[in-house]
């Protein structure tokens, strides 16, 4: 599950927040931003989150399982 603190699509934010998603390639974890979308290389490839869905909702809560980062990886 990301560390989720990305400010809900139904709520009024001073900042838009930040979710982390922790990845792991052959053993070796890096964390990618949502907030700051900057790659990360891992074991020989750069890797780039694309999307994390779904997008927080006051009146819907996510569970663990629902969750789906779209990542882009380049060699």
């Amino acid at each position: 599950m990301p560390a989720e603190s990305r400010c809900p699509g139904d709520a009024f934010c001073v900042t838009a927040g930040d979710a982390t998603v922790r990845i792991e390639v052959n053993a070796v974890e890096g964390e990618l931003h949502t907030a700051t979308p900057q790659a990360v290389q891992l074991a020989g490839v750069t890797i780039s989150l694309v999307s994390l869905d779904p997008y927080p909702f006051n009146t819907r809560p996510i569970q663990q399982g629902d969750y789906r980062a779209t990542v882009r990886v380049r060699r």
